[in-house]
């Protein structure tokens, strides 16, 4: 590392006597040549510090009487950005106000980097923030479970980097989740423990995420537990496979309420279990249109979601509610971390529990 200048010496030496309260706010230092004297350096030397010590607040020089201590400047707390393929979702938004808590009460700013679509890939907007001064990224990642280079990059270089709700398997970076298999095991439990048999998982488009394939493992360990086989739990990812929360439902779109539909018909089952909230918002919808023409018995209906639900006909049986702010609060605490070195180590893996109703 470069050596510090003689000018840098005495500008640490003092700020750090003032930061422990040696030299106490309103306090006059001595004069330069004595100052000089004391530490072993040029008077020049010393003038050049305490110049730079009142330029930074640290110090207030006045003519003809001397150089008196200020109160200490605040530091400024650390700049955070925050990136996800869809912000504006009411569960990012949540996890948005939960980080904003955290970095708030540190001083620091957080900044929203905003939608991967139309600003550029992964790649650029985490190059961007990190240029433009951010010293963390906290990320909600795109879909797939391939880790882009920037990602690889950041975490063999150190950089302070966070991953919430889901994660890159082949990465080892910290990473901040929901209990997904505790809870979805849960939710299930509560439908095999009503007399279902049979339950159907249905998924979005996002299948190979981590947080869908742990609510999917933890829905079979409830069949395990209940005396079931693993097939007890079926997998219909091509019902909602081209279902986006972001494009609105038109008028006549009823190519989920027709996949179901099918499904039920031959694949009968006693118990559907939406992975998300998006998709349970959906079910809802499709299984009131399948039951206004008589032509299904509702099956019971469980849920993680990031929002309460209603099941149609009261068969709502258990959910799993998402806690979306403690979420942002846990991933900024383990940020902010990791930034001013009191959590070191490995990658940390961290679990925020969803309410289960």
């Amino acid at each position: 590392p470069q050596k510090r200048t003689l000018q840098e010496q005495v500008f640490e030496s003092l700020v750090a006597q003032i930061r422990s309260g040696d030299l106490a706010v309103g306090q006059m230092l001595l004069p330069e040549r004595r100052l000089s004297e004391k530490l072993g350096v040029s008077r020049i030397t010393v003038v050049r510090a305490l110049e730079r010590m009142a330029a930074e607040g640290w110090v207030t020089r006045q003519q003809g009487r001397g150089t008196f201590v200020c109160q200490p400047p605040e530091t400024p707390g650390p700049t955070i950005a925050f990136m996800a393929a869809v912000p504006a979702h009411p569960s990012l938004f949540k996890a948005l106000i939960g980080m904003s808590q955290v970095i708030n009460a540190a001083g620091g700013q957080l900044r929203l980097l905003g939608s991967f679509e139309g600003l550029g890939s992964e790649s650029d907007m985490v190059e961007r923030a990190l240029r433009d001064g951010a010293e963390g990224l906290i990320v909600y990642p795109n879909t797939g479970t391939r880790a882009p280079a920037v990602y690889r990059q950041m975490a063999a270089q150190g950089a302070p980097l966070v991953l919430i709700d889901r994660y890159f398997t082949d990465l080892p970076i910290d990473h901040v989740t929901y209990d997904d298999a505790a809870a979805a095991q849960a939710v299930c439990s509560a439908m095999f423990a009503r007399g279902a048999r049979r339950i159907a998982a249905l998924p979005h488009r996002e299948f190979d995420v981590t947080s869908v394939q742990a609510r999917i493992m933890g829905a079979r360990q409830a069949a395990r537990a209940h005396g079931l086989p693993q097939s007890a739990v079926s997998v219909w990812r091509h019902v909602y496979a081209d279902y986006s929360p972001s494009r609105p439902r038109q008028q006549g779109d009823t190519l989920s309420l027709k996949r179901l539909g099918e499904a039920m018909a031959g694949e009968p089952v006693d118990g559907l279990f939406a992975l998300n909230g998006d998709v349970a918002g959906q079910l809802n919808a499709d299984l009131s249109a399948l039951g206004s023409g008589g032509v299904f018995a509702h099956p019971m209906i469980g849920a993680c979601t990031h929002q309460p639900i209603s099941g149609p006909g009261h068969n709502l049986v258990a959910t799993a509610l998402e806690q979306a702010e403690e979420l942002g609060r846990t991933a900024a605490a383990l940020l902010l971390g990791r930034i001013n070195n009191s959590v070191a180590g490995a990658p940390q893996a961290l679990q925020v529990a969803m309410q289960i109703a």
